[in-house]
């Protein structure tokens, strides 16, 4: 079975209200060194017996509004200095990734499919070691997400 990376994003000119909640967030957490603003994608990691013209159909007819986002098969370069992936960790409930799971699977008319999420943060003007610490102290707890440095794209489940 494959892992296929579907990244969604808001589409260039269009708001990120999940980027601007992240910043205020970390303003009201006092963190030291805040970004100029903060870029989200949502990444949904899915497994199945189907090919790269099935994974483009999931992403757009299922996980991407084609007014307001855009999407990528496959993981995108870092668009700022400092880019973080929370995951949860490999255990831990995911109702986003059961729902859409479900969809999936009522979509292809096939039970096969695994689906995780997680979401990616990429900050402007803010080295690596500012970003994650507004990570930890606000986007992620570590008893039940991984915190990753790089696209996260596992080869299985």
């Amino acid at each position: 079975m494959a892992v296929f990376r579907i990244e969604v994003r808001p589409s260039p000119g269009n708001s990120d209200p999940r980027g601007d909640a992240t910043f205020r967030q970390a303003e009201a957490a006092g963190i030291p060194t805040l970004p100029s603003s903060v870029d989200t994608t949502a990444v949904y990691l899915v497994e199945g017996e189907f090919d790269n013209a099935t994974a483009e159909k999931i992403a757009t007819e299922l996980l991407c509004d084609p007014v307001t986002e855009s999407h990528l098969i496959g993981s995108s370069p870092p668009h700022a200095e400092s880019m973080i992936e929370i995951h949860p960790l490999p255990g831990v409930m995911d109702p986003a990734a059961q729902a859409v799971e479900l969809a999936i699977n009522r979509m292809l008319d096939n039970t096969g499919v695994r689906v995780q999420t997680g979401c990616r943060y990429d900050f402007h003007d803010i080295d690596e070691t500012g970003a994650e610490l507004i990570a930890k102290r606000c986007l992620a707890n570590t008893v039940v997400h991984g915190i990753h440095l790089e696209p996260y794209h596992p080869s299985e489940f």
